[in-house]
């Protein structure tokens, strides 16, 4: 065999060599140097000079098209077999290395292995992060952007942040001077950032995929084009604006830069949709519900603070009453006496408190919130208004606070209604199961078992109604639920382990949980059966006669009482329990009806077939099955049941032929009445036009 090699020197071509140990035949040996001629850097000059000169007239024949593609295919087997061979060179080294160490730490000096093989490079984990890395930048930087996608949530998240940044700071540094003096650095680099994030979301917000035919778009160019010509991205794209930093090269003051990073605010429907998405997302809604009206109030409450320190730059600081006045705020002091001093005149002169000063911006902001809060929630106690713009000002306030308290309190009281929303509705039902315990006198030590069931079922969280949750879903999601929680369940009795899986997901839709209290029975020996049981949590305990002999433990994943509920034919128990099976503590069992699972069987005849013949085998296997008693005739009688079908079938089309003739016959009688109506209006005109003639002739 051979195997490509690449000459150093640039004027030289490639050429095809023999690997070592590789039987070479002369056929094999013609081929590849035919490749190699097929394959080089070209033809010299001295081959192009006898090249004749009629070459480029000339037209391929079909064995030289074929004698070229054999070459082309004994190329590419050559270089799958070289990378075979560098492969098992990599295995070899690896073999001969490992067993090198382990013979220098036997010292074994004799025992030496030298192989002449080459570099074996093994692939580094650099490698992994690097197409980890590659792979993830195509999909953040280059690829069409799906929301269902986890970074693209966090990233929302992170633009949510930054909004809420330019929301409270734009405001602050405008109002508040101090601010923007001491932090200018940190303003600009924080500005900087926010702007990039700002920009790189334009960018995600334009390769957002939508929906068409309620099938998402992937084309990238498609994307493009129908996402530029939104809304959102047109708004996104004004707030990117960087005025402010346009502006900031104008010999203009700090405030109107700042002012102009106003168009940052546009970008509000990127807030709306992080809390859309959060409030679906989140496992505790009522939590974030709590804090997402936290932070507004907040946000309300500071901007009205700036608006306040604002109107009192603009009046002039301490000028009044009304404005801001720094003797409402007054810093902390601290006696500092010294008693052991005998005169007193030791301490004359002397200060005699420590003063902690509050910095000026926090006594700026506390103070003017606290105005700010008071004047919103229309509490008053704040000295009065003495210029008209002071009283237009807090009439503003006073209206904005009470249309905003309103609207906070109606929120509040949704959210707190939906928290005890189903604590109130398990109370009310509690409360009338007590009510009606005391008037029917029940016994204290019932009693007490029921308030314990309850207590039991709010603990653990059970008093949802699962029934009326799952009923919101459509029949797929819920038939996925069914089959995710209950198929492997109701594989493990040996009755279901091979049944058809669309009778099992029956099954699966039809359970029910059903709790119970220590000591209580689940069933009876003796008693008819009606249900079967899966132990979802819990013990029970399947005792003897007298009650106390425990003969087997059931734990989770336990199935018993199927084959009461077959009604399999010959049965020594006639469908009756043989044991008696008791909750050791509170347990939660999943409960199959036997009219649930008829319901079901219905649906699949064989399947029914099949599981009475299980039955029947898993009963004479513990020798509990009569053979010799007759089968009922209806027990197996398929044909009758597909008979039902299909008479069910001819009777749907009589009815649905009937309508058809009906409708026919309502339209010939509408027809008919049209005719003669018109047939009426015309003898009607007839004797109208007659009676003029004759009233004309008398």
């Amino acid at each position: 065999m051979y195997a490509c090699e690449m000459s150093t020197h640039p004027e030289q071509r490639r050429r095809w060599v023999p690997i070592p140990g590789q039987r070479v035949d002369s056929t094999d040996a013609d081929q590849n140097e035919h490749a190699n001629r097929l394959i080089g850097q070209g033809p010299s000059n001295e081959a192009i000079e006898r090249l004749p000169l009629d070459i480029a007239e000339r037209q391929p024949s079909a064995a030289g098209v074929a004698k070229t593609l054999i070459c082309i295919q004994n190329w590419l087997n050559l270089v799958d077999q070289r990378r075979s061979a560098e492969t098992t060179r990599y295995d070899v080294a690896q073999l001969v290395k490992t067993n090198s160490k382990d013979s220098s730490s036997r010292n074994c000096s004799n025992a030496s292995v030298t192989l002449n093989i080459g570099e074996a490079t093994p692939p580094s984990r650099l490698d992994g992060t690097k197409a980890f890395a590659k792979r993830w930048a195509s999909r953040v930087f280059y690829e069409t952007v799906d929301f269902k996608e986890t970074w693209y949530k966090v990233w929302l998240g992170v633009v949510t942040l930054t909004y809420l940044y330019n929301l409270v700071t734009i405001i602050a540094r405008i109002s508040f001077y101090e601010l923007e003096e001491q932090l200018y650095v940190v303003w600009l680099v924080l500005n900087y950032i926010s702007d990039a994030v700002y920009l790189f979301d334009t960018y995600v917000e334009l390769r957002l995929i939508f929906l068409e035919h309620g099938m998402p778009v992937t084309d990238w160019h498609r994307v493009m084009k129908r996402n530029m010509k939104t809304k959102p991205f047109a708004l996104s794209a004004v707030a990117s604006l960087p005025t402010d930093h346009i502006l900031g090269i104008l010999p203009i003051g700090s405030s109107v830069v700042i002012l102009s990073r106003f168009n940052r605010l546009i970008r509000f429907h990127r807030l709306v949709q992080f809390v859309n998405f959060a409030e679906t997302e989140t496992r505790m809604p009522n939590l974030f519900r709590t804090v997402q009206l936290m932070v507004i109030v907040y946000i309300i409450f500071h901007w009205a603070t700036c608006f306040y320190f604002l109107v009192s730059l603009a009046y002039g600081l301490e000028s009044d009453q009304w404005v801001y006045n720094s003797e409402r705020i007054l810093d902390v002091r601290f006696d500092c006496a010294n008693s052991t001093c005998e005169q007193p005149v030791e301490v004359i002169g002397k200060g005699t408190c420590d003063v902690i000063g509050y910095p000026l911006l926090l006594k700026h902001y506390l103070l003017c919130l606290y105005w700010a809060a008071l004047v919103l929630i229309s509490v008053g106690e704040q000295p009065f208004p003495i210029e008209i713009g002071q009283y237009l000002f807090t009439i503003a306030n006073i209206i904005a606070g009470t249309l905003i308290l309103a609207a906070l309190i109606g929120n509040v009281r949704i959210v707190i209604a939906s928290m005890n929303q189903q604590r109130s509705t398990f109370l009310k039902c509690f409360d009338g199961v007590k009510n009606y315990m005391e008037m029917r006198k029940v016994n204290p030590t019932l009693r007490k078992r029921v308030i314990s069931w309850f207590t039991y079922v709010w603990e653990q969280k059970h008093a949802m109604d699962e029934d009326s949750v799952m009923a919101m879903l459509p029949m797929n999601l819920r038939t996925q639920m069914a089959i995710t929680l209950h198929i492997r369940t109701l594989r493990k009795a040996n009755l279901f382990k091979d049944c058809d899986p669309g009778l099992l997901t029956e099954m699966a839709l039809k359970l029910r949980v059903q709790i119970f209290s220590p000591n209580d029975y689940i069933c009876r020996k003796g008693e008819i059966g009606k249900d079967m049981y899966i132990v979802k949590q819990g013990v029970l305990n399947v005792v003897a006669e007298d009650g106390v002999t425990v003969l087997v433990t059931l734990k989770e994943g336990s199935v018993f009482g199927e084959l009461s509920i077959l009604d399999i034919p010959g049965n020594r128990n006639g469908n009756r329990r043989t044991t008696s099976v008791r909750s050791v503590g509170f347990s939660e069992l999943f409960v199959l009806s036997k009219s649930d699972l008829f319901e079901s069987l219905e649906k699949y005849p064989t399947a029914r077939r099949l599981l009475l013949e299980k039955g029947r085998q898993i009963l004479r296997k513990d020798k509990l099955l009569i053979e010799n008693e007759p089968l009922p005739k209806n027990v197996f009688d398929y044909v009758e049941q597909e008979y039902d079908y299909e008479s069910l079938n001819q009777l749907s089309r009589n009815i649905v032929s009937l309508k058809r003739q009906l409708a026919d016959k309502n339209l010939q009688v509408k027809r008919t009445c049209d005719l003669a109506e018109q047939r009426l209006l015309q003898l009607e005109q007839d004797c109208k036009s007659n009676y003029c003639t004759w009233r004309e002739t008398c």
